[in-house]
């Protein structure tokens, strides 16, 4: 089974069953879910996991276990157990190293935030943390500084991973080309069928005007796709990667009627910095 929490509470206002999931013995993995109704990272997704646990789980699972949700339990559900998700000798150098705030290993890990990551590594090759660190073992050749990830200390990036056989990629031109596929366009519809047979489907549409040109633009795309698949008419927008990049997710998660009234104190995890 894969919890999102977050996204189920702002969808739904419940979340899945997870407690007659252990009872039956079924593997539990964390993760956000997507960017319209998730979480940032699966760090943000600990912290609401920890919430439903303490208020309306009763604490049934041990803090253990919650880390277990996004590291041993997600490679056992992927078959990699023999491979990744633990820190043992055979098994790929996939780490995450954090700053040393809280006694328990486990505690520390659910109440770090984006500024507390200190390296990532994936196979063993840095490819993100702190500036100084990440420059002192890799050098600058290939690094990005990426400031705004950080409150308080400056992150570096390698955005190209070793191997991957993809041609070098900055972080600003891959956002670039994210947006891009957002953006609806004539062409969208194009693929739809003909502009006769879009523009009929159009004018069935609620709130549609009375008739529907047959010259179709980028307006059209987005108000076919509103219709078709029952999803707000707005301008999709790219999200922010990190919380400390966007000063509007907390409040727009907190204005979410459908979320628990604990639920009102996922911002101090944040705050405790």
């Amino acid at each position: 089974l894969v919890w999102s929490p977050l996204s189920n509470f702002l969808l739904y206002g419940k979340t899945a069953n997870v407690a007659a999931a252990k009872r039956a013995g079924v593997s539990i993995s964390l993760a956000p879910d997507w960017a319209p109704s998730g979480s940032k990272s699966v760090l943000g997704e600990l912290k609401v996991a920890d919430l439903a646990n303490k208020h309306q789980l009763k604490n049934l699972f041990t803090d253990r276990e919650l880390a277990d949700m996004v590291t041993r339990n997600p490679a056992k559900a992927m078959g990699w157990s023999a491979h990744a998700g633990q820190i043992s000798a055979g098994h790929v150098a996939d780490l995450l190293v954090i700053d040393d705030r809280a006694a328990d290993a486990y505690r520390n890990l659910i109440e770090a935030i984006e500024e507390n990551v200190r390296l990532v590594t994936v196979r063993g090759e840095i490819l993100y943390g702190d500036d100084a660190l990440v420059r002192g073992v890799r050098g600058n050749e290939g690094i990005e500084q990426a400031a705004s990830f950080g409150a308080k200390r400056p992150k570096a990036m390698a955005p190209n991973c070793p191997g991957s056989g993809l041609p070098p990629m900055s972080l600003a031109e891959t956002r670039d080309r994210l947006q891009a596929g957002l953006n609806m366009d004539a062409g969208f519809l194009a693929k739809q069928g003909s502009p006769a047979r879009i523009s009929q489907e159009l004018a069935r549409c609620p709130g549609a005007p009375a008739s529907v040109s047959t010259s179709l633009g980028s307006d059209d795309a987005k108000r076919f796709l509103s219709c078709r698949f029952a999803l707000p008419y707005e301008k999709t927008v790219l999200s922010p990667l990190t919380v400390n990049e966007d000063p509007d997710f907390m409040p727009r998660l907190m204005a979410n009627p459908n979320l628990p009234p604990y639920m009102k104190s996922l911002p101090d995890y944040y705050r405790q910095h």
